[in-house]
């Protein structure tokens, strides 16, 4: 299922408007109930309508946009042709939410998401099957991959020498074989929270090495722990400790591509609402760099699916 891409500046937002003629932006909380109940079929109606680009903002990590846009309620839906509000929808009431994503579609069945269109669609799908051509031989036939279940609304990643908070999209991304590395900031550490859209069963996390470097001050990561189902990010004192820890172990040699595979302990990964990935070098004082993360397992029923007829009552 296609998620929603989440908007966290002014600028983000402007790029999607000025590249797609035909926009809804969905402003939405964490704490809002009816906005985690409607996702799923918000995320189904997306990859239905596929001439319609539709983007998410949460109001209290954008308050800027909220104010902007004169937003009081949660959900509340804008839909914009040629960036010009034509209409919006307060409330989780899915039928007339399709009746106006509908409408919206209708002003122009031949425009094209900016995703979607042209050379750049052919040079995204290009890197997309090279990513995931690569990691291939590790994900078993039953077996998914499990990025794309990634609710980024909620991730988080520490100690990392980036300034905006894609770098959590970066280490996870799939659409790119090639991309540039994440980097360690302050030290060798680096500490992912990963929380999940859906409950899932995690086999086995694949790491993507960086080339190796001859820069002194750059190392790859050796050694890996894993956490499920915690109430958020640890401590990195916790963290290094490998405290509670489901799996503590080390990176071996990595394949001709780069990428190293740590197989799980696949009972204790079961009905998993996220994860925590902790990830360390031999020297204390050098920046662990990583290329990629890709998550492996199985898929299961979202957590907020909810019933049509009982949205609709809303």
């Amino acid at each position: 299922m296609t998620k929603l891409k989440e908007i966290a500046s002014k600028n983000e937002l402007t790029d999607v408007l000025s590249k797609n003629e035909l926009v809804v932006i969905k402003f939405t909380a964490q704490w809002c109930g009816p906005c985690k109940a409607i996702a799923p079929l918000v995320d189904q109606l997306y990859g239905r309508v596929t001439n319609v680009e539709m983007v998410e903002v949460d109001v209290d990590k954008s308050p800027a946009l909220a104010k902007e846009y004169d937003i009081t309620a949660m959900p509340t839906f804008v839909f914009l042709h040629n960036k010009a509000e034509v209409s919006r929808l307060r409330g989780a009431n899915i039928e007339e939410l399709n009746k106006q994503v509908t409408a919206l579609s209708e002003k122009n069945p031949n425009a094209t998401r900016a995703t979607d269109s042209g050379s750049s669609a052919s040079a995204s799908s290009a890197s997309a099957s090279g990513t995931l051509a690569e990691v291939s031989n590790y994900v078993a036939k039953g077996y998914d991959v499990l990025n794309d279940a990634v609710h980024f609304g909620d991730a988080e990643i520490l100690n990392v020498n980036a300034k905006d908070s894609s770098v959590i999209r970066k280490l996870l991304d799939t659409s790119a074989s090639n991309g540039g590395t994440v980097v360690s900031d302050a030290d060798s550490q680096i500490l992912a929270y990963i929380p999940f859209q859906n409950k899932v069963k995690v086999f086995s996390v694949l790491v993507k090495l960086a080339p190796k470097s001859d820069d002194e001050d750059k190392q790859r990561p050796t050694k890996i722990s894993v956490w499920a189902n915690t109430t958020g990010i640890l401590s990195f004192e916790d963290a290094s400790a490998g405290t509670k820890a489901l799996h503590n172990g080390e990176l071996g040699e990595p394949d001709e591509n780069g990428w190293c595979e740590v197989r799980l302990r696949y009972v204790l990964f079961q009905n998993v609402n996220s994860i925590v990935l902790f990830f360390d070098g031999d020297d204390e004082d050098a920046s662990t760099e990583i290329e990629r993360v890709v998550l492996v397992g199985s898929k299961g029923e979202s957590r907020d699916q909810p019933k049509i007829e009982a949205l609709a009552q809303e």
